[in-house]
């Protein structure tokens, strides 16, 4: 275990911050994109508290997803 009594957690958290910095603008764009596609096509503001768990969580598993997976095949996606 690491500090806190976690698992070897902090490994896996390392992992997805790099991924997630390999291409910071790029996963930026991607949740700005999924953030606008959710606000036009669910009524977000009367959402039930399972309604907003049910969007987050393939939300965040397909941002995580797209990070992990560009980072494993060495990705670099740069606009400049």
């Amino acid at each position: 275990g690491g500090p806190g009594g976690g698992g070897g957690g902090g490994r896996q958290c390392e992992i997805l911050s790099d991924s997630i910095n390999r291409n910071q603008l790029f996963i930026f764009l991607i949740s700005n994109l999924l953030t606008g596609l959710a606000n036009l096509t669910l009524p977000t503001l009367n959402a039930s508290d399972s309604q907003a768990h049910a969007t987050m969580v393939p939300y965040s598993i397909l941002i995580t997803s797209v990070a992990m997976v560009l980072d494993h095949f060495r990705v670099t996606l740069k606009y400049w």
